[in-house]
């Protein structure tokens, strides 16, 4: 009797220890899955910067001749075709001159056409013994010099026009103004650098950044003006 008592007991030990080792309907029910994405900058920001535009190939601009500035017909930052006017010269002065060259020129040729004439006639003369071998010599000598007057007259007139059109500064190359140092009414020396012309294929943007400011890894550079960099 007490052995089959103590069977009894060990059975439901079992029983229990099975029920108790089956899994529950929860427990049994799938592990869902957990899905990870990248975080990305929703939305790109501008920022405004100040700076300075530069080219690996500048070219300084200015004039051949000393003269005051009547206009100036550019501003920083625009682009310039080649041949684009850029200054303009006050020319009263130089118109006055050239046409003091260009009277002082006829005067030479008409001197230079007397003096012919004087020649030839008394060359004919010579022959006949009217006019004498010095004579002659001497007025020889004043038609090489009246012939000498005309061609330093030529040259100096000119000069004074070239001077003319030396007073308009056009832009030696297709390029972007960086700097324009002059205004009008300023007087300006041969050579003097009024303003600087790069190159548009070769432009940097030098930008001033705070300390407190992060720096951005890239960005796109915008211009404010419609004429300017594109």
């Amino acid at each position: 009797m007490r052995c089959m008592l103590t069977l009894f007991i060990s059975l439901l030990i079992l029983s229990g220890c099975q029920q108790s080792s089956e899994p529950t309907p929860e427990a049994r029910a799938p592990i869902p899955w957990v899905k990870t994405v990248v975080l990305k900058e929703a939305t790109s920001t501008a920022q405004r910067f100040s700076g300075t535009l530069r080219g690996r190939h500048e070219v300084p601009q200015a004039f051949q001749i000393a003269g005051r500035i009547q206009q100036r017909f550019i501003d920083p930052g625009q682009r310039v075709e080649k041949g684009r006017l850029l200054f303009k010269l006050d020319t009263r002065d130089l118109v006055a001159t050239a046409e003091g060259a260009a009277a002082d020129l006829r005067r030479a040729e008409a001197a230079l056409a007397i003096a012919t004439d004087e020649l030839q006639r008394q060359q004919q003369l010579v022959g006949r013994q009217f006019v004498s071998e010095q004579t002659l010599r001497r007025l020889e000598l004043a038609e090489r010099e009246a012939r000498s007057q005309v061609e330093t007259a030529s040259a100096r007139n000119q000069q004074a026009q070239n001077a003319l059109g030396y007073a308009e500064l056009k832009a030696s190359n297709t390029g972007v103004v960086t700097e324009v140092i002059v205004e009008p009414g300023q007087v300006v020396g041969v050579g003097q650098t009024l303003a600087v012309l790069a190159e548009d294929q070769s432009l940097e943007v030098e930008v001033f950044y705070l300390r407190a400011v992060t720096r951005p890894r890239a960005g796109i550079f915008l211009c404010p003006v419609a004429n300017s960099l594109r």
